[in-house]
């Protein structure tokens, strides 16, 4: 992305976005059409590429101003809580609520998980989860928290978010906000079943 983008209006910047996460969502990063984009974007192919250098720097800009916007939410929501357990479940909650707030996000979180295990995105995707660990670890530096038991945790927390996504991903938007206490529910369950160290 280039200074040229971010100089545009609010809406047309939101337009583009928008337009470029339901094509990913729908299609992932191969099969996304930079030509769908632009016509539901309503610019010109040309303008598209005069703000990201190619199809690949559109997608790594979408995933990296979605997981900004995650975290800012995050960090606006999130309190310390007494347990690791009770931390992963506030954190946990904090997710899931952006996500239902923001559900095509889901879909575009489904593709992005697939599409990071294509050759041209070795460097994103090892940035992307290094990012994303240590973001992670931060919240639980106030606990003693062997690696081994985090490693276990990330596993639990990995396993059943992709489980999670996969049951509700087409469910019905009048009953997304359900689902959050069904989320938080079954991932404490889970929890559960490691000791506390």
């Amino acid at each position: 992305m280039n200074n040229l983008f971010d100089k545009l209006d609010e809406k047309k910047k939101i337009r583009i976005i928008t337009s470029a996460i339901e094509e990913f969502s729908v299609n992932g990063y191969k099969n996304a059409s930079t030509n769908i984009i632009v016509k539901k974007s309503g610019i010109s192919k040309g303008s598209l590429f005069k703000y990201f250098k190619n199809k690949h720097s559109l997608y790594t800009f979408l995933v990296e101003y979605n997981n900004n916007k995650l975290i800012k939410y995050i960090n606006d929501k999130y309190k310390k809580q007494q347990s690791w357990k009770n931390s992963i479940l506030m954190y946990s909650k904090c997710e899931m609520e952006f996500l239902i707030q923001n559900p095509i996000l889901i879909s575009f979180y489904r593709q992005v998980i697939r599409d990071l295990k294509l050759e041209e995105f070795d460097k994103e995707a090892k940035d992307l989860l290094n990012a994303s660990l240590k973001y992670f670890n931060n919240i639980f530096n106030d606990y003693t928290i062997s690696n081994e038991l985090m490693l276990h945790i990330s596993f639990i927390v990995k396993g059943y978010n992709e489980y999670f996504y996969s049951k509700y991903l087409e469910c019905n938007q009048d009953i997304l906000f359900d689902i959050n206490e069904i989320y938080i529910k079954g991932l404490k369950k889970h929890l559960d079943m490691i000791g506390d160290e």
